[in-house]
């Protein structure tokens, strides 16, 4: 039995004495709040022996903002506790749309972090044409033909080569 004493009256008042395997623990109660950064701890009591059990508690995590950015950086902010993040761009391109010989293309820039996004317009490379070569050759009397061929997207091109004409000698009789 276990007995305390009121100082003031002297009156006794007893209660059985607890198994050591029986509490009642009150409510958890922050006595350290969590951050983003950092683990709380929360403390409840034993309303029977005073007994304290502490537990921790997680850290919060940030909850970022949308990312704001420019042409060459990006950064954020924590809602809760204002932690600002912030860097330059980390941009990798792509073609969106190839350039060919006779069409311009497009190709994008994008940041692999905010996802910040710039497109600009590929000029179109132009033919690259090789040598002209003899298809068909031209005759006294008939044209020939000329070819030559694009190494960039196969297009080929053709010209006449005149015919010369018959090259008589002079007028015998």
């Amino acid at each position: 039995v276990m007995r305390r004493v009121c100082s003031a009256c002297g009156k006794i008042e007893t209660a059985p004495i607890p198994s050591l395997e029986t509490h009642s623990f009150g409510e958890w109660e922050i006595s350290i709040s969590a951050t983003c950064d950092t683990t709380g701890i929360e403390t409840r009591v034993c309303a029977l022996c005073n007994k304290k059990e502490t537990r921790a508690v997680t850290a919060t995590g940030h909850i970022f903002s949308d990312w704001v950015n420019d042409d060459l950086s990006h950064s954020r902010t924590c809602t809760l506790c204002g932690k600002t993040e912030a860097g330059a761009h980390a941009m990798a391109s792509r073609e969106l749309i190839p350039a060919t010989a006779e069409n311009s293309g497009i190709r994008m820039h994008s940041c692999a972090i905010c996802g910040y996004y710039t497109a600009e317009r590929v000029p179109a490379a132009g033919h690259s044409f090789g040598e002209w070569e003899v298809f068909v050759a031209a005759t006294c009397e008939a044209s020939g033909i000329q070819t030559r061929t694009c190494s960039e997207c196969g297009e080929a091109e053709q010209k006449l080569i005149p015919s010369w004409g018959h090259d008589y000698g002079d007028w015998k009789t």
